[in-house]
């Protein structure tokens, strides 16, 4: 009965004195965490992170036209990735995409494509493979004024 009585004093002791209970903070310091930003679209529809890339870059070295031709092959490649079941990019998809990127002299965009056709296990055509090849040489030339890079 003495120990009932003191476990009820005690419940009573905390009532009326309540006792401050610490908030954990990151690192201590009293700074809380900050609210994460759920954005509610997928990431793919976003804002193109391109944009990032590109910030400092003068808007008249792009034209309207590869933006274009780049929004197109971006809008394929998200009809493929959306597709039920998903379809793969073959031959023909990277080919124009390299065409494409050849036509906007974008040597390292076409490295990064050339990743690709191996991640996806694709072959080139041998003709195309070699104006690929040519390209890449040509763009070293140009870019990094020497030949051996």
């Amino acid at each position: 009965a003495a120990l009932g009585l003191r476990l009820a004093s005690a419940r009573l002791m905390r009532v009326r004195h309540p006792v401050q209970i610490a908030v954990r903070t990151w690192f201590g310091f009293g700074m809380k965490p900050e609210k994460t930003y759920k954005d509610p679209t997928l990431w793919y529809l976003r804002e193109d992170p391109v944009v990032e890339w590109l910030e400092g870059v003068p808007e008249q070295s792009i034209s309207a036209e590869e933006k274009k031709d780049r929004e197109a092959f971006r809008q394929e490649e998200l009809a493929m990735f959306n597709a039920s079941p998903r379809k793969l990019p073959d031959q023909d998809f990277f080919q124009r995409y390299i065409s494409m990127l050849i036509k906007w002299d974008n040597r390292e965009a076409i490295y990064g494509a050339l990743e690709f056709v191996n991640e996806y296990h694709v072959h080139l055509d041998a003709e195309f493979q070699a104006k690929v090849d040519a390209y890449v040489k040509d763009a070293e030339i140009r870019f990094c004024n020497t030949p051996e890079w």
